[in-house]
């Protein structure tokens, strides 16, 4: 199975070594191994399970629809806000033009 290592940097926007890539390489054929030996498994008597709670009993309680915290409660707590929204830091990454405006 072919592993684009360089593909996987730039979706996740890193640049690793010619050393890392190896072992991020092997590391991936490793667990997609591992994926390929679990598709063989014949779990066809196996009931379905939603959750860990359904193997060690853990009693969740019912989804009573009920009313949610007020907005202005909410944002009274803020450190910084904008109309109604958090207004939060930007992601230290995202690049701007002379203006100020995101490229992205």
């Amino acid at each position: 199975m072919e592993i684009d290592v360089k593909h996987l940097e730039a979706l996740a926007k890193v640049q690793l070594s010619a050393d890392e890539e190896q072992v991020m390489e092997k590391d991936l054929r490793s667990i997609l191994e591992h994926v390929k030996r679990l598709f063989e498994l014949d779990v066809n008597d196996v009931p379905p399970t939603f959750g860990s709670g359904d193997i060690f009993g853990v009693d969740l309680d019912e989804d009573i629809p009920r009313e949610g915290l007020k907005r202005d409660l909410i944002l009274v707590g803020a450190p910084s806000i904008h109309d109604v929204f958090f207004k939060v830091p930007r992601e230290s990454g995202a690049s701007r033009d002379e203006e100020g405006k995101d490229r992205s």
